[in-house]
């Protein structure tokens, strides 16, 4: 059988006051870090209907999904070269709907929280976290 990546959508999910919602992962690939809401696609299901789900199910809150970011490319090699993983992640800004920004972490994730973008640095954030935030300018790259 062919090996294929797993391909899921995140969000970059902002607050007024230019905070931005992370959420702390249990697993690979970034265990331990602070990432973007987000999740794998499921069969049928469109990849916008994915960021939105994804957002609810980890952080509490609903959004609208907006414009799209970037595609990013997570692989990881074995020492050998061979690959271990690959993901392939989809992600949109979101927009809150309603006033409550409240986080209500999910029971897959570690925690979730808002950060000022002064407070995100390369070393506490998954490399797509830090790309995606590059690509729209919240952090200087």
């Amino acid at each position: 059988m062919r090996k294929r990546p797993l391909v899921g959508a995140s969000a970059v999910v902002e607050r007024g006051d230019g905070a931005v919602a992370l959420i702390k992962r249990l697993w690979e690939p970034g265990t331990g870090l602070w990432a973007l809401p987000g999740g794998f696609i499921e069969y049928g299901e469109p990849v916008r209907e994915t960021a939105r789900r994804e957002v609810e199910e980890e952080i509490g809150l609903k959004v609208e999904i907006g414009d799209l970011i970037g595609v990013y490319d997570i692989i990881k090699r074995s020492p050998e070269g061979g690959v271990v993983y690959h993901f392939i992640t989809i992600c949109y800004r979101a927009r809150v709907l309603g006033n409550s920004f409240e986080l209500k972490p999910g029971e897959d994730v570690g925690g979730a929280r808002w950060f000022m973008p002064s407070e995100i640095s390369p070393d506490i954030v998954t490399d797509t976290t830090w790309q995606a935030l590059c690509d729209i300018g919240l952090v200087r790259c």
